[in-house]
């Protein structure tokens, strides 16, 4: 657990920690500098705040133990490669509500096949899945399509991948700019986040990602008040673990 007084992972502070399988990123961290976790291959587990605001050049280059990584809301930049190499991620939510910033390659060499958007996503940057060729499975929970350009996506994922969005947007998505590329497009029934008590990552299900952050909150004795009652303390924590129970 990196502590919540921490504001910056430095450049190359995990550099080649092969031993590391698990991070939790305190929640006043505002960057994570570039090459902090590269060759951790080891890792398997991250969990991003939603305080982050820029990820750096190749700060996860080369963990091949991820296999799934929650980009949160918060996220305006992402470095090149910064997530290039990581040979087992093959799930991502991605979150950024308007991450404009893509550098080059920053899923290069990622097998990915599913990709879930997050409901608050209003504008997705220039080519910013197109490597990930092997990409079949996209549900973007935004009920507006969120602005991107056609060639945000790969040929093959356009042709033989299936769009999920929320039913009542069906008609949109067939319309709008990039998404209507999508040969397949179909309608599911999209959870309101706010009906999801305990979902603080706002990825539509509740699980150790967020059981992560409660428990953050509760050492900082502020925010991810789950059960409404003014306060963050063990309740929370017991509420969110009592979530991930049900929902298997």
């Amino acid at each position: 657990v990196i502590p919540s007084l921490v504001t910056s992972i430095n450049n190359g502070t995990f550099y080649g920690c092969s031993g590391l399988t698990s991070v939790t990123i305190g929640s006043s961290v505002k960057s994570i500098d570039s090459q902090a976790f590269q060759y951790c291959s080891g890792l398997t587990s991250v969990t991003i705040p939603n305080s982050v605001t820029s990820i750096g050049s190749s700060a996860f280059y080369g963990c091949s133990g991820l296999t799934s990584v929650t980009i949160p809301d918060s996220v305006i930049s992402i470095g090149s490669e910064a997530f290039s190499g990581c040979s087992g991620l093959k799930t991502l939510n991605y979150n950024a509500v308007n991450c404009t910033a893509l550098g080059s390659g920053w899923l290069s060499g990622v097998p990915l096949s599913i990709l879930n958007i997050g409901n608050s996503v209003t504008e997705i940057a220039d080519n910013a899945f197109y490597s990930c060729t092997a990409l079949r499975e996209v549900h973007c929970l935004a009920t507006t399509p969120p602005w991107a350009r056609d060639e945000t996506f790969a040929d093959m994922t356009y042709y033989q991948g299936t769009l999920y969005v929320p039913t009542e947007s069906v008609n949109n998505y067939r319309v709008a700019k990039c998404w209507r590329d999508f040969t397949n497009i179909v309608g599911e029934d999209v959870p309101n986040p706010d009906d999801i008590s305990g979902d603080l990552n706002g990825d539509g299900a509740v699980d150790v990602l967020d059981l992560d952050i409660v428990i953050d909150g509760v050492l900082r004795g502020e925010g991810a008040d789950v059960n409404g009652d003014g306060r963050t303390d063990i309740m929370d924590v017991d509420q969110v673990i009592n979530a991930i129970l049900n929902s298997k």
